[in-house]
């Protein structure tokens, strides 16, 4: 997670101005649209696939009910506790008004999706004028994996993981 604070005295910053930025990086950056399937009975470990990103259903603004670093505190406490939906990609964005000419953003990303450099980059794509991230392909559609394909896959796995245990 990351807590971003930004001086909007001279202009603003709200969930407008944060999806127009996350649409180029969703765009760009894998990670970002990859969300958790379980594989069929539990024959293997759940797997990412990539999915359609609804940026809509990630980035969220409020105004603080009390306009301080103590309301924000709370507040984010109750994001950070609050596990992320498995049935989309793992990650979400919060901005909070309402603390007089500043903006705070906060940013949770699952540590399953990226490390700590990773995440970094990702947030600087978010900030920076330059982005940090190459040019990739859009996502329209998500990418449906049977339940047959992923239960043959991990059906596959079966001996591997028995000499990983034995070894263990």
């Amino acid at each position: 997670c990351g807590l971003l604070m930004f001086d909007t005295t001279d202009h603003a910053i709200d969930k407008a101005v944060l999806v127009d930025r996350l649409d180029h990086v969703v765009r760009t950056c894998a990670p970002m649209r990859w969300k958790v399937v379980e594989v069929p009975f539990g024959l293997d470990y759940p797997v990412f696939v990539e999915a359609a990103v609804d940026l809509d259903d990630h980035v969220t603004e409020s105004v603080l009910d009390r306009a301080d670093d103590e309301g924000l505190a709370v507040e984010a406490g109750q994001i950070l506790a609050t596990k992320l939906d498995r049935n989309r990609p793992l990650w979400k964005m919060h901005v909070f008004h309402g603390i007089p000419g500043r903006t705070a953003v906060v940013f949770t990303l699952h540590h399953a999706v990226a490390d700590g450099l990773s995440a970094t980059k990702i947030l600087g794509a978010l900030v920076d004028r330059v982005d940090p991230l190459t040019s990739g392909p859009a996502v329209t559609d998500e990418v449906h994996a049977s339940q047959t394909e992923l239960a043959l896959s991990g059906l596959a796995t079966l001996p591997m993981r028995w000499l990983r245990a034995l070894r263990a």
